[in-house]
């Protein structure tokens, strides 16, 4: 028998966008999928580009989102801030209480590889 198709290829990202935020409670109040799902529509993305990240201090989460190339990350940057702006946008948008303006930071996208050296003379 032929054998199986391989996965499907994972989607390529041009960049980073990393939005943290804090919220009240405690880290077991929250779900990183439901999160995950809910940034991902804010930031328009698939949910698969997002990657959550819990951590103590009231709960910090920090949610990093690949930028795929059928955007851009200016792009992605101004969803997140459309949508998730404020703290009541992101209270509402996301469905948990947020206490602090979520922060959106760029990261540098990374470098294309070198060239090969050219060994024409």
């Amino acid at each position: 028998p032929p054998s199986p198709s391989p996965p499907p290829p994972s989607p390529v990202s041009v960049g980073t966008v990393v939005l943290e935020l804090a919220a009240g409670g405690v880290i077991s109040d929250y779900s990183d999928v439901g999160l995950q799902f809910s940034i991902a529509k804010a930031a328009k993305v698939d949910k698969s580009l997002v990657t959550i990240a819990f951590a103590a201090a009231s709960v910090k989460i920090t949610a990093t989102i690949a930028v795929p190339p059928s955007t851009t990350v200016a792009a992605v940057e101004a969803s997140l801030n459309a949508a998730l702006g404020t703290i009541a946008l992101a209270s509402t948008a996301l469905g948990i209480t947020v206490v602090t303006v979520p922060a959106v930071v760029v990261q540098a996208s990374p470098s294309p590889p070198s060239p090969p050296p050219d060994d024409t003379y």
